[in-house]
């Protein structure tokens, strides 16, 4: 017997448990061991990953979310302007929890539908949208829409009050215990734990709480419900009558931003203060009307804007009011204008970057210069040091982040995850002078001298080298290629963020291994580079940086940009490069000082070579792809759209699939059916040209890469025939078979594991137990061996990176490039078996992968 039960089996359970009703932990966990279920050893986490989308945890009990909705009657007052459209505020935002994107529309004409069209941001509501007219006959009125299964009927509301106390009872009820939960559902941003609470939170612990009361009654509008237990709402939120709703705001307003701008309380004050008195200022056209003050109110902005990341912080909260730079910048002139002697550099660091981000970079480093050096803002000097380090100038930067008071890393202080050989892995949130110490860092050394002292100048000034450029050399372009690329990613993080995150969400989506590659891909260079090119942010930072860079480097970025994304085949390899084949043009280049490890001719490759001398660099980064891709990839290529090569390149990330000898992804199938008692299916089944012999029986069929392939397996005993398949497509394959053979039998029921439960319910499968079934049988001899033939490839290939002591804690890679560690890897691999059996470790396989 299989000591855990599956996942899905466990996840179909709980669905049809809570459909009953809300359950807590213990509950739940007593009604599956009653239905039989073997929940192991860690039974909340099993319920946990088998829950499916409908069911959530509501004020601490489980609850399927679609059967808790199905049954209610909801008041809903409906506009008279509303036309097709019908807003889901109030009691209405319960048919939104579900995800449902549509009902039938019972009216009795047996066609109509209403489509949920969901908001655009957490502020803003759902709307319902049905069919010309479906409203008419409620317009101005207050109507009944209830929800029976997947359909929706509308009906005016005839009662004479909307009040019941009960329900008004249940409400109050609902308010007052999701004050007391620790961990509140909350729809917009923080609310104040002390008297506001969001109203959706209400409405889904009173529709979990009083389930059995509401599915008999109809809920009135949430203003009625509110206004019955002695509450009032104000927008999403809820709190009782006579809150303060300006105090409920400030409060609100410093939670986000010591939480979103990571300010202190009293950062957060000076920030709230700081735009109060912008606004003011907009509306005025001064800082305070009494010119008595003036100087004072300048004095304590500025003051505060002295603060770190305050400017920063000011200005994203200012971006929401909709004011542009000519009010920021009337502001900022204001405070210069009668601050007198107090220190202005926070007022400048916040015109500077004001003007960076509308393009007046000129504008911002003349007003940056007038005071840099005598000012200690931090904020300052570090934008000060990203100009210079776009003007070339590593020295300078250098200068002006010590004075910031920050000092390059410690090079062994990294915790990078490996994956930036491939230009995946970046900065990710570390901070702007961090990052650019980074950046500058290879450029801090003396560059070679263009002449010696006494000689004329190269430049042509007709002085001598020493009284001319002495002193102020760059280093050659083809080491300062890559620092021009960097600084155009920079340039993305401060200009184009939104657009890159819309890029890295749609790669991580497509590479299916969530969160931590969206954490490598966040600050790297691969993604970074498609919001570059494909995304047209290029073009912004030549617009706005281009006047800053050395002129080689202005021409040399103006030659990327002409340089287009392709397909490459490999030709050949050396140690720090390649000979490449542009798959759609047929253009042969060669790339350098980039790594070959793993890399073999005939592999195709995703990247855009940027020229560089005589060669081509690939500073994102060269990304393998499979053949599987390369039609996809040429048509992506063709299109260049940003988000479709992005979605592209985060597919070719996606982990190494196990697949059958079909190409499909491994996924374990046992599903039994009831065959009809007048049928003597055995007999069908062999006369279909199936294998049955006592009660065994087996589907064969060649397979894309196989023949003869054992596509089903099973028994038939009596009326119940049992089969196996190892994919969704040959479960699918099986229905449509079986409904042709066998037209009268019955699914009388389906267990569905993925890989990782069948190998961790009987061991890997070598040298240990084989997978099981869901009731204790080995899997066929066939389906096995295409487990552990995928298996062993995946072994292998880790292998190749694994540290391994008998080469002296070398990968095998590694000493495969080393002249002793050759010898000692021949002699390792001389002792493991040579053989071709694919469920082997095989000496033979293992030589070729490393191209000994």
């Amino acid at each position: 017997m299989r000591d855990v039960s599956s996942l899905f089996s466990v996840g179909e359970a709980v669905d049809e448990i809570l459909r009953e009703g809300p359950l807590d932990e213990d509950e739940l966990l007593d009604a599956l061991e009653q239905r039989g279920l073997r929940l192991g050893d860690d039974p909340v986490s099993l319920v946990f990953d088998s829950l499916s989308a409908d069911i959530d945890q509501v004020g601490g009990v489980f609850v399927n979310l679609y059967w808790m909705v199905e049954s209610l009657r909801l008041a809903a007052d409906v506009p008279a302007d509303a036309g097709d459209r019908l807003t889901c505020e109030g009691a209405l935002e319960l048919l939104t929890i579900t995800g449902w994107e549509g009902f039938e529309l019972d009216d009795g004409t047996g066609d109509g539908w209403v489509d949920v069209e969901e908001a655009d941001t957490m502020s803003e509501r759902d709307v319902l949208v049905g069919p010309p007219g479906w409203l008419a006959a409620v317009a101005g009125r207050r109507a009944v829409v209830t929800v029976d299964g997947d359909s929706l009927s509308l009906a005016l509301d005839e009662r004479t009050t909307a009040n019941d106390e009960q329900i008004s009872a249940a409400f109050r009820d609902a308010y007052e215990a999701t004050l007391r939960d620790p961990r509140p559902m909350l729809e917009v941003g923080e609310l104040d734990p002390e008297v506001a609470v969001g109203s959706m939170t209400v409405l889904m612990r009173m529709a979990v709480d009083a389930h059995g009361l509401l599915g008999r009654r109809v809920v009135p509008p949430l203003e009625t419900l509110a206004a019955d237990a002695g509450l009032e709402v104000r927008g999403h939120q809820i709190a009782p009558a006579g809150t303060d709703w300006d105090l409920v705001a400030m409060r609100q307003r410093h939670r986000r931003y010591m939480t979103m701008h990571r300010l202190d309380p009293l950062a957060a004050e000076r920030l709230n203060l700081l735009l109060g008195a912008a606004g003011q200022c907009v509306a005025d056209g001064v800082l305070t009307p009494d010119p008595a003050d003036r100087a004072g109110a300048a004095a304590l902005l500025a003051s505060s804007l002295m603060d770190p990341g305050m400017c920063d912080a000011f200005l994203a909260e200012w971006s929401s009011f909709g004011y542009g730079t000519d009010e920021l910048v009337a502001f900022g002139s204001a405070i210069l204008d009668d601050l007198g002697d107090h220190d202005p550099s926070g007022v400048v660091c916040l015109l500077a970057i004001s003007f960076d981000a509308v393009g007046l970079v000129s504008e911002a480093i003349a007003m940056l210069d007038r005071v840099v050096d005598h000012s200690e803002h931090s904020d300052l000097l570090v934008l000060r040091a990203c100009f210079a380090a776009d003007q070339g100038d590593a020295q300078y930067a250098a200068r002006l982040l010590r004075r910031a008071g920050t000092s390059p890393a410690d090079p062994d202080d990294d915790d990078g995850d490996g994956v930036g050989d491939l230009g995946v892995g970046g900065s990710g949130d570390r901070s702007r002078a961090e990052s650019l110490w980074d950046e500058i860092g290879p450029y801090l050394g003396r560059a070679p001298a263009a002449a010696k002292r006494n000689d004329p100048c190269p430049c042509g000034s007709g002085k001598k080298y020493k009284a001319c450029h002495q002193g102020g050399e760059q280093h050659p372009l083809e080491l300062r290629a890559g620092w021009l690329f960097h600084k155009a990613l920079r340039y993305l993080e401060g200009h184009a963020m939104g657009e890159h995150q819309d890029h890295v969400v749609a790669a991580t989506k497509a590479s299916t291994r969530g969160y931590p590659m969206m954490k490598a891909l966040i600050g790297g260079e691969l993604i970074g580079d498609v919001t570059l090119h494909e995304g047209g942010v290029w073009d912004d930072f030549m617009a706005d940086r281009g006047r800053l860079l050395p002129d080689d480097e202005q021409l040399l970025a103006s030659q990327w940009a002409l340089i287009d994304r392709s397909v490459y085949e490999i030709e050949s390899t050396h140690p720090d490069g390649m000979r490449l084949r542009d798959v759609r043009t047929g253009d042969r280049v060669t790339v350098e000082h980039v790594t070959t490890d793993g890399l073999r001719p005939g592999m195709l490759l995703v990247g855009r070579l940027l020229p560089v001398g005589e060669s081509r660099r690939a500073f994102a980064g060269l990304l393998p792809i499979g053949d599987a891709l390369r039609d996809r990839a040429m048509e992506v290529m063709d299109e260049a759209d940003a988000e479709e090569v992005a979605a592209l390149l985060g597919t070719a990330l996606q982990p190494p699939q196990m697949r059958n000898t079909d190409g499909e992804s491994l996924r374990f199938h046992t599903i039994t059916w009831l065959v009809d008692e007048t049928t003597d299916a055995a007999a069908v089944l062999q006369q279909a040209g199936w294998k049955v012999q006592d009660t065994q029986v087996s589907f064969v069929r060649d397979s894309s890469s196989q023949r003869d392939t054992v596509i089903a397996a099973g028994t038939i005993e009596g009326r119940r025939l049992t089969l196996e398949v190892n994919s969704d497509e040959r479960a699918e394959e099986m229905f449509r078979l079986l409904r042709s053979l066998l037209p009268g039998s019955l699914v009388l029921e389906m267990d569905v594991r993925e890989l990782h439960e069948v190998m961790a319910a009987g061991g890997s499968g070598i040298g240990g137990a084989a997978p099981l079934t869901s009731d204790g049988r080995s899997l066929s001899a066939e389906q096995e061996r295409e487990v552990m033939t995928q298996y062993m490839a995946m072994a292998e290939q880790r292998w190749l990176d694994e540290q391994v002591p008998a080469l002296r804690g070398m990968t095998p890679r590694e000493a495969a490039d080393d002249p002793i560690g050759r010898i000692e890897l021949e002699r390792l691999l001389a002792s493991f078996p040579d053989t071709d059996d694919p469920t082997q470790m095989s000496a033979r396989r293992l030589s070729d992968l490393l191209g000994l």
